[in-house]
């Protein structure tokens, strides 16, 4: 019982890549609570070309959304982001995000494919899983 609770709600994640470095490392494990409650800043999982992909949510629905040389812009203000590396580089773009549909970038900018690239894109609501609550859980396994 407590199994089938578990498996409704939460899924349990083992981190591939560098992409959320430094905050989440390769061969960590995480605990995603599926839920659709989001907000910016959290660490989302979700279905990307029959694959499972964690980053971070950078802009919701209708929001603006900017980066030049100075850092990421969202509606106008400049985002503080103390998750990404001082010798991060912002590439240059601005988009208005579609309805139903955030963007979202790996901690780790020089190597992360995200919405910035048009592989990916704009993820739609409807592909995200839920969000990190807990991690790193590397120290229980």
């Amino acid at each position: 019982m407590l199994k089938t609770f578990f498996k409704k709600y939460f899924k349990l994640i083992l981190v591939t890549g560098e992409s959320m470095t430094p905050t989440l490392k390769n061969n960590q494990h995480v605990l995603v609570k599926k839920t659709k409650k989001l907000k910016r800043g959290d660490i989302v999982l979700f279905r990307w070309e029959n694959r499972l992909l964690i980053k971070r949510l950078i802009a919701m629905p209708n929001d603006m959304l900017s980066s030049n040389d100075r850092g990421v812009f969202l509606n106008d203000y400049r985002l503080h982001e103390p998750y990404i590396s001082a010798h991060a580089t912002h590439t240059p773009f601005e988009c208005k995000i579609s309805p139903a549909r955030i963007f979202v970038m790996g901690d780790n900018r020089l190597d992360s494919v995200d919405s910035r690239h048009p592989l990916v894109g704009e993820v739609g609501l409807d592909d995200v899983i839920g969000r990190v609550i807990l991690l790193p859980l590397c120290h229980l396994f």
